[in-house]
């Protein structure tokens, strides 16, 4: 890998004076006991009070820098006891293969309280476990979100020490003489967020979780791509409305209705459901006309009602945003949380001579988050009723007792609570407390797309739950639910109940105006050996494999794909080329051939795909390759030679120990 420049070591040292001067403070930490090639476990301890509220934006930001993390495909939340009850069968495989395997497929982080007891301790021994069965999982996140207050007093002060220093502190999960043993951190996590609130007391890591888990959806924001189609206004000094004035850095105008009131509008078509976090705004390039402060509203369906953006007051008043001050300097607001919309609104309030604008959004595709309640106590009935309010899928694991099984209970039993519950709610929760419990359990059960009882009895596994929750709560975004059927590996329902109900391509296209999706699960079709779904998406047409596949992708792909090929990215198709001439003995030279634009589409793609999938012995997608290519006769000589080596090669493996063996007898 090449050195990096004077600039870039630079930048570097840039993020990391901006991440401390920040108010994060970033550290490491191992346990006594572990292995010593292991990676450290990473902390940060943040500040979040009545006087000093944290910016969960800024600190999204700070750690993706300073622990190189990537936007997940997937969130899945882990709430509910924080003590050590009874584990039974059933819940153990909720763990091991409802939370864990769910998240090794889909490259997910699980979000947990991080403390060693209850939950969270079962979650992050379920990962150890996994591991170790398995030999995966090491693209898992696992995120404990902590209150710092409840720490044990040994491991704060360690802790403290290592705050900056390149040593990580050495814990211990025993506690030392005269110290309680809980408020210790559960050892499988890898990555720890510890919140002091000043407090001592359960909680303070509560809003920082819900905050961060929305936060973590904007890692990747981008402008949004956006066709003339796609934009429309009240109306327009123009006939029409001209959409391509309407957009940022247009030079010869902008969009400027006849009226001016605050009526007017200009609207842009998601189509499916996106993140936005900002809108960029610019003035009329060919006059002093600007808007100096509008609205924003939004709906995440087509049949809802528009609802304005609000502050992050208690009122939550309809914000009013800051426009221009001239022609063509560009303003950007970033909303308090991305929001989840199929569509945007901009509603002038104020402006300089005349409404006039040009607009730009950022933000990112949807992101999946699921929550998954287990026992729990007063803060999880809370929390997972937080979550169906705005949104997010529960899965409700019945029969592990206290909150699981109250709201459970609640969901079967109908829209009203009866004395029944409240009965098994007043085991659970304080007096005080009942009646907004209650309030919160009755808005739940009335989202029956949102909220999901699992009941270890039923037919259907957890990891099938945890997958039919996502799909119901996202059934308005094609994209995302095929992206999520691809990662449960369920072509029948990609078949039979997405493809089925859209038919043609242009229908397709239609959700995935960028190509981004379908581009990006095509590469993990091919490089996890998902031969039906390459089938699928190449025999219906929503894959121009003449387009997909260029130099960089075959890069990507082999470097991807195995152990083998992850020496460096430039120099990968070089080795192929070796690899392919010692298992043949035929002249692989200048392979492959492409063009001077290493962005445009290699020839004969099938060929290069054929060869991809027999190198990595993908024998039914090699199949289908061939089947589809050129040259049959040319490719299945490459193949037989290929096949032929490696048995060889193999035999050869297996003589070498039976004569090792047979001088062990001597």
């Amino acid at each position: 890998m090449a050195a990096k420049t004077e600039l870039e070591l630079q930048i570097c040292s840039d993020h990391a004076k901006q991440i401390e001067n920040s108010g994060f403070k970033f550290g490491e930490f191992t346990y006594v006991g572990e292995k010593k090639d292991a990676d450290p476990h990473k902390f940060v301890k943040v500040t979040n009070t009545d006087e000093n509220k944290l910016n969960v934006k800024k600190l999204v930001q700070a750690i993706k820098r300073k622990w190189n993390l990537e936007r997940p495909n997937l969130v899945i939340s882990v709430t509910g006891g924080a003590w050590d009850f009874p584990m039974t069968r059933h819940v153990r495989e909720v763990f091991r293969k409802g939370i864990v395997e769910a998240a090794d497929s889909t490259n997910a982080v699980i979000v947990t309280g991080g403390t060693n007891v209850g939950v969270m301790k079962y979650a992050g021994t379920a990962v150890k476990d996994y591991k170790m069965a398995t030999g995966k999982c090491e693209q898992v996140v696992t995120l404990g979100i902590a209150t710092w207050g409840k720490l044990r007093g040994d491991i704060k002060k360690k802790l403290t020490d290592a705050i900056g220093k390149s040593t990580p502190a050495e814990l211990t999960i025993q506690p030392p003489e005269g110290e309680k043993e809980n408020g210790t951190l559960e050892p499988n996590h890898g990555h720890f967020i510890l919140v002091n609130d000043g407090n001592d007391t359960w909680g303070a890591d509560v809003p920082v979780r819900a905050e961060l888990e929305k936060q973590i959806k904007a890692m990747h924001d981008k402008p949004l791509q956006i066709t003339d189609s796609q934009i429309s206004c009240s109306n327009t000094e123009h006939e029409t409305c001209n959409h391509s004035q309407s957009r940022l850095n247009n030079t010869s105008h902008a969009w400027t209705p006849v009226i001016n009131d605050g009526k007017q509008w200009l609207e842009v078509d998601l189509g499916v459901t996106k993140l936005v976090s900002e809108v960029v705004t610019q003035g009329n390039p060919d006059g002093d006309k600007w808007v100096t402060r509008y609205k924003v509203q939004y709906k995440v369906e087509e049949r809802d009602e528009w609802k304005f953006v609000t502050d992050d007051t208690k009122e939550k008043d309809e914000w009013e945003f800051t426009g221009n001050s001239d022609r063509h300097s560009k303003q950007t607001n970033t909303f308090p949380a991305p929001i989840r919309a199929s569509a945007i609104r901009l509603v002038p309030t104020k402006w300089n001579n005349s409404i006039s604008m040009r607009l730009e959004l950022r933000g990112s595709d949807d992101l999946p988050v699921v929550c998954i309640l287990v026992e729990g106590g007063p803060n999880s009935i809370k929390q997972s009723c937080e979550a169906v309010e705005k949104g997010t899928p529960v899965v409700v694991v019945a029969n592990s007792g206290r909150a699981s099984d109250v709201l459970a209970y609640a969901f079967q039993g109908g829209e009203e609570i009866n004395d029944d519950i409240e009965n098994r709610l007043k085991t659970i929760i304080k007096e005080d407390k009942i009646d907004e419990s209650k309030t919160q359990i009755n808005e739940a059960v009335h989202h029956p797309n949102l909220l999901n009882i699992y009941d270890a009895k039923s037919n259907i596994e957890i990891d099938q739950m945890i997958l039919q929750a996502l799909m119901k709560a996202n059934k308005t975004n094609i994209g995302l639910q095929v992206t999520l059927a691809q990662a449960w590996n369920r072509i029948d329902i990609v078949k039979d109940e997405i493809f089925g109900s859209l038919g043609a391509t242009t229908d397709w296209q239609r959700y995935d105006r960028d190509g981004e999706t379908i581009s990006g699960n095509f590469h993990q079709a091919l490089i996890k050996n998902q031969e039906g779904f390459v089938k699928l998406y190449l025999d219906n047409g929503v894959v121009s494999l003449e387009k997909f596949l260029s130099l960089p992708e075959l890069k990507k792909l082999y470097f991807e794909v195995g152990t083998k090929y992850k020496k460096d990215e430039e120099d990968v198709l070089e080795m192929v080329r070796r690899e392919m001439e010692d298992l043949t003995t035929l002249n692989f030279e200048g392979y492959p051939k492409s063009s001077k634009d290493d962005k445009a589409g290699l020839e004969d793609p099938y060929r290069h795909l054929f060869i991809f999938a027999i190198l990595n012995d993908f024998e039914e997608m090699a199949e289908y390759f061939w089947e589809e290519g050129q040259e049959h006769i040319a490719s299945a000589l490459v193949a037989s030679k290929i096949y032929k080596s490696r048995a060889n090669k193999i035999t050869d493996i297996y003589k070498e120990k039976r004569e090792r063996f047979k001088k062990i007898e001597k």
